[in-house]
């Protein structure tokens, strides 16, 4: 009975950590902005103007280049 519980929540936890990842948020219409190299960008201020970018949709990747901050 006690292993069985453990399993059940380690399921559960499981589900939890896939449900954390972006891929969720991605299919909700959200984007994730990315440096050239692939770090996310959570601030205009880390984006210079004129900066190369990626940008990250649910299916797939586009290239761009940023404008002046606003």
């Amino acid at each position: 009975m006690l292993i069985q519980k453990g399993a059940t929540r380690a399921e559960a936890l499981m589900r939890e950590i896939a449900g954390q990842g972006p891929e969720k948020t991605l299919s909700r219409g959200f984007a994730i902005v990315r440096t050239p190299s692939g770090e996310p960008l959570t601030r205009a201020a880390h984006v210079f103007d004129n900066a190369e970018i990626e940008i990250q949709f649910q299916d797939g990747r586009v290239s761009a280049t940023s404008g002046k901050h606003s």
